[in-house]
């Protein structure tokens, strides 16, 4: 594509190169339809939008048959490769967000939902990757970034973190001698090809949500394990970035509905402008 200027630097293999199509699953029955509502409230079909961390490209696709114009960008090689086989002609590149390898301006519009913020190793490495945003988007342009509330999540997990009423040592025991029996027994999320059982917590120092996921495939009957850590930003925090990568902060949202943001939300959603 002719907005491109330079190749992307190798990058290393991350949670959702490893958990694949189990993430595609997870991701797809997750407030798909109300975020793509969302989007279509708030976004028009004159220029390109870059769908930031696009995954398996279950924004990107449905908005595409809408008649809106896109780019997908991730890390992740593999989830961009089931957005291929899903839909072959989209258009999708893996990327580096500190480094985008795209001119300025060429974006109408950046959507960056359902916490794709706060996976780069650094807070700074996350401050990088806002200016770049805010250089490959047209001035007037508008950039979404829909987050956790942390404070929500602090108020429900806490320090402890909770398993369905189980700690996750004993998930695992309990996994190897009942097998499907645990599930029935504690009414476990579901998937098409697995069940999934997670111990959630915020961690205080580092500021992250830290999921230990174990998944039970169906097929195989085995259990597989992985670690998912993001960092969280309080409200005045990202606000504050944002502000200093020259993005101008019109509302603050609760809900893909419009709700207004509060510490019960459960998300929080930040409408920018260049």
């Amino acid at each position: 594509m002719k907005l491109i200027i330079k190749e992307n630097i190798k990058l290393a293999t991350n949670v959702f190169d490893d958990m694949g199509i189990f993430w595609a699953e997870i991701a797809d029955k997750n407030h798909t339809e109300h975020q793509i509502q969302f989007l279509k409230n708030n976004l028009n079909k004159k220029g390109l939008i870059l769908d930031l961390a696009c995954g398996t490209g279950r924004h990107l696709i449905p908005l595409l048959a809408e008649g809106y114009k896109l780019l997908g960008v991730d890390s992740s090689s593999k989830l961009l490769r089931i957005a291929k086989q899903r839909c072959p002609r989209i258009d999708v590149i893996r990327v580096d967000l500190r480094s985008l390898p795209f001119k300025k301006e060429v974006f109408e519009a950046i959507i960056s939902m359902d916490t794709s913020v706060g996976y780069l190793p650094t807070e700074t490495d996350d401050r990088k990757s806002m200016i770049e945003l805010n250089r490959t988007l047209v001035k007037g342009g508008t950039f979404f970034v829909d987050v956790f509330n942390i404070k929500q999540l602090k108020h429900k997990y806490g320090k402890k973190g909770q398993i369905d009423r189980l700690n996750w040592f004993g998930i695992q025991v309990l996994l190897k001698i009942c097998g499907k029996r645990v599930f029935r027994f504690l009414k476990l999320k579901e998937y098409p090809s697995f069940y999934l059982l997670q111990r959630r917590l915020i961690n205080s120092d580092s500021k992250k949500l830290e999921d230990l996921w174990f998944i039970y495939t169906k097929n195989s009957e085995k259990v597989k394990k992985f670690n998912h850590k993001v960092r969280l930003y309080e409200s005045e925090e990202l606000e504050g970035m944002l502000s200093k990568s020259e993005f101008k902060v019109k509302c603050i949202l609760g809900g893909y509905e419009h709700q207004e943001f509060s510490t019960e939300s459960t998300r929080l959603i930040l409408i920018t402008t260049k």
